[in-house]
């Protein structure tokens, strides 16, 4: 486990708006797989308003050790831009994002074409829980919320 205190110092996840996330034009298994599991995704979690765009397994310790997470949210080039000075002064620890919404929204749906699951972090923490893909005293840590 970390130091008290220490978890403040993870870097904040990038997100942005699901909504931006559009639906693929085109045919093929791999599109009709990712269009109808985002679809299902929308229609089962209306309260979702943000998609990770980087940062999943940050997300999920913090879910598994029951702490909050930092995001930042990217609406265009211009807060990417500013987060990317931040890494320069060291304000910000660690972005892995492209430097074009456009080029952002597309790595996404490339992760999600490969693997159309979509689920909340917290879903994703429970689901390597039932799965026993994580040690034992973190789903002690979890459970005990």
């Amino acid at each position: 486990m970390c130091q008290e205190g220490a978890w403040k110092l993870v870097p904040p996840c990038p997100v942005m708006k699901i909504s931006r996330l559009p639906f693929l034009e085109g045919k093929g298994k791999r599109i009709a797989r990712y269009n109808s599991a985002l679809k299902s995704f929308m229609k089962s979690h209306p309260a979702v308003e943000y998609v990770l765009l980087d940062g999943s397994h940050r997300t999920t310790a913090a879910t598994l050790a029951n702490k909050k997470t930092i995001t930042v949210l990217f609406e265009n080039e211009r807060d990417i831009k500013e987060a990317k000075a931040l890494l320069k002064t060291g304000e910000l620890l660690g972005l892995t994002v492209d430097d074009l919404m456009l080029d952002v929204i597309q790595d996404i749906q490339k992760h999600f074409l490969r693997n159309p699951v979509f689920e909340t972090v917290e879903e994703k923490a429970k689901r390597m829980i039932k799965e026993r893909v994580v040690p034992s005293y973190m789903i002690s840590v979890f459970t005990k919320s």
